[in-house]
Parts: C-alpha cells; sequence; structure tokens
C-alpha cells in the first residue's frame, strides 16, 4: 500500500473518537501486512490535516502503536513498520521497593524468580529492576529504566505490581510494557477468579450450605482514574449475585469491608482480626470464602483458637497459589492459583506484542477450583509419596 492509499482509505466510524481509530486502521494494516515492515509513514503533520485532526491527535495514536511494538520512532529519521520479530534480548521486570520490602515469601517474591527461569528457558535475560526511590516520586519517571529503554538495552518491561501513579510514566516508555493489574491499564495480565468463585459457591450450597461469607484483601470502593470499575469491584458484584442465585444468604456484617486493598504484608494480621470479628457476632455463616493465601493464614490461626469445628460448624473454601503451597490442617476447598501459569502467560503477552501482533485486552489466567475431597486425595498422594 502506497501513501496516498493509506491515507485515503482512512474512514474513521462516527461516534468514536479519532484518536483509537486512527491507532485502530493503522495497527490493522500493520498486522495484516498491508503496510510492510520497514516503511515509513507519514509525518504526523501530514496525517493530521489528511485525516481532518490535530497533530497531538495522531501522536497519541502513534504512541499507542509504539507501546504495541508496531512502529518504531528513528530520532531525525521519521516513525516506521517494525520487523515482526521479538527481538527480546533482554526484559526488565519492574517493580517499587515499597511493594518489594517483606515481598519473598508471597506471591510476587515466587512470580519474578519463576519469570527469571522462564524467560532464561527462552534465552531472554530477566533481571528485577526495583526501585528505591522515594514514595513521593512514584510518579516521576525512573531516569535509569527510561534511558535503558531508549537505549534498546531492554526490548520490553513486565510491571508485576503497581498502581495509577507509577503506571502513568511506565506506559510512556519506549518498549512493550505488560502489567499484572486489575485496573484498566492496556496490555495486561488479569487474573480471574470468576469460574473457581462460581465452582465454589455452587458447591457450597450443594453440600447443603445456607449462608455465606467472605474475607478478602479487595476494596469494595475501588476506581480506575477515570472512575470506572476495577476488578476487584466486579468480583464482589458477582459474588452477591451468585450467592443470590444459589439461595445463600449473604449480611454486610460477613463481609469485611476495606476501605482500600489490603497490602500483603497485612494480609495475615487482617484475616485474624477479621475472622474474630465474624464469630463474635450472633448469627454467623456456615460458609466462608477467603481470598488470598495470605489472609487464609491469618484465618486459619483465628480458626483454630476460636475451636471451629470445620467442616461441622463451618465449611472453607480458601485461596492458595500452588507452587507456595498452603498449610491447612481442616478440610477445606481451594481456589488455586498456579503462578508458573501466570508468569508464562506475561512472557507470552509481551513476545506478542514484541511481535506486533494484536492481543486481547486484557488476557486472563483463570484460578481452579478444588473441591474438599479432590484436594484430600492429593495431600493423601503427596504424603504417601514423601513417605515413599
Amino acid at each position: 500500500m502506497d501513501t496516498q492509499d493509506l491515507i485515503s482509505n482512512f474512514h474513521p466510524r462516527p461516534g468514536f473518537s479519532r484518536r483509537s481509530e486512527m491507532a485502530a486502521y493503522l495497527r490493522e494494516l500493520i498486522v495484516s501486512g498491508k503496510v510492510a515492515a520497514g516503511t515509513k509513514l507519514p509525518p504526523m503533520g501530514i496525517l493530521a490535516t489528511a485525516w481532518g485532526t490535530h497533530p497531538p491527535a495522531v501522536q497519541a495514536a502513534m504512541n499507542a502503536l509504539v507501546k504495541e511494538g508496531l512502529v518504531l520512532r528513528l530520532m531525525g529519521r521519521g516513525t516506521f513498520v517494525r520487523e515482526k520479530t521479538t527481538g527480546l534480548r533482554q526484559v526488565a521486570l519492574y517493580i517499587s521497593g515499597n511493594r518489594w520490602a517483606g515481598q519473598a515469601n508471597t506471591f510476587v517474591g515466587h512470580l519474578m524468580p519463576t519469570l527469571v527461569d522462564h524467560f532464561g528457558e527462552l534465552g531472554v535475560r530477566a533481571q528485577p529492576w526495583i526501585s528505591r526511590r522515594p514514595r513521593h516520586l512514584a510518579d516521576q519517571p525512573w531516569e535509569e529504566l527510561e534511558s535503558a529503554a531508549k537505549r534498546r538495552e531492554i526490548q520490553g518491561v513486565i510491571v508485576a505490581a503497581t498502581d495509577q501513579r507509577e503506571a502513568a510514566w511506565l506506559m510512556k516508555l519506549p518498549v512493550p510494557v505488560v502489567f499484572l493489574a486489575g485496573m484498566s491499564f492496556p496490555n495486561r495480565l488479569a487474573l480471574s477468579l470468576d469460574g473457581a468463585i462460581s465452582e465454589s459457591i455452587a458447591h457450597l450450597a450443594s453440600c447443603g450450605c445456607r449462608s455465606i461469607g467472605l474475607i478478602t484483601v479487595f476494596s469494595r470502593f475501588n476506581k480506575d482514574s477515570s472512575g470506572n470499575k476495577v476488578d476487584s469491584v466486579r468480583f464482589f458484584e458477582r459474588f452477591f449475585q451468585l450467592a443470590a442465585d444459589h439461595g445463600l444468604k449473604v449480611k454486610e456484617s460477613w463481609i469485611p469491608a476495606p476501605e482500600v486493598d489490603v497490602p500483603e504484608k497485612s494480609a495475615a494480621k487482617f484475616g485474624y482480626d477479621s475472622f474474630h470479628q465474624l464469630w463474635n457476632q450472633s448469627e454467623k455463616p456456615d460458609a466462608l470464602v477467603v481470598h488470598t493465601d495470605v489472609v487464609a493464614h491469618g484465618v486459619l490461626m483465628a480458626l483454630g483458637q476460636r475451636q471451629v469445628r470445620v467442616p461441622h460448624d463451618l465449611r472453607l473454601v480458601l485461596h492458595r497459589n500452588v507452587e507456595m503451597g498452603l498449610f491447612c490442617p481442616v478440610p477445606a476447598s481451594f481456589i488455586d492459583l498456579h503462578i508458573q501459569k501466570v508468569a508464562t502467560t506475561l512472557a507470552d503477552l509481551l513476545q506478542r506484542l514484541c511481535r506486533g501482533e494484536s492481543v486481547p485486552q486484557p488476557m486472563t489466567v483463570e484460578a481452579e477450583f478444588v473441591p474438599e475431597s479432590v484436594a484430600a486425595g492429593l495431600d493423601a498422594h503427596a504424603t504417601t509419596a514423601l513417605a515413599g
């Protein structure tokens, strides 16, 4: 396709933003091969005039394609369609030092070395970039990381934990950036509990439960910068709807409601305190779902102190990260998340972006429900294997 065809064939849909329509139009041309790798795109001023918009709008559309790895800007030369190759030699695994503190035995602490090992098997060096900057600088670009991206010393970034302040400058890096997040960032991987929660509640209802509580680190009040619901809010909405669908009673007092998501370093105490508050009530649920695994540690400690008989007094569904394990001395069902699967999906997402492929927004990794009868059988098998 020559330059004139590229310009004249753009027909934006009414009612859609010109920026998103320009990005979608160019993305389709590049991914389909209609515009060949190495092609120099027309200057932004020419596109803006031809398409009836302003240069900043064209620049914003181009920024999206740069982040997706579809086009490359060369200083003083222009914007070019990139070759369809990953080009990955080194990947930055970014995390704020404030979030890394005390994380060695948590999900993120296990995810980091798993990513390093997985990329190593692909012949790619993955290196943690742990920012030690003061928290008040979180919304400012980290110059060392930004320079490494500009010099192409790193060809991609995976962000395992962040917030909107950090995400704003991370999304502007001149290499593809992948987020593991519950907020609506571009190129993100979401951890979905939907299917596992649905199976959990159906299982509890089939076991004769008539009421259910929930203890989770999630806040029901989260919103992104645009005021939109985030994954945690949708999680609560789905939980209430599924409970109602199966005839399970839910009371507000059976679901602690933190103002913001509980940080992992405080999650065990949060679970411990929340269970005591729940069990001090005159009316108690006969089933309880607990998320995350760190919260479950606190809940199990409190449950033992209160001498709760499981499953006679209470049936449990606990979240666990499979590779980390979860010591549970009572019968329970589990919502299992596989860290290895999260790592391989993050790596695949980054590779696809670097090849210039379009990707689902967001990609998801689904948790799996394991009923207590199956979990007990697996534990018994593991014990036998160890004894052998």
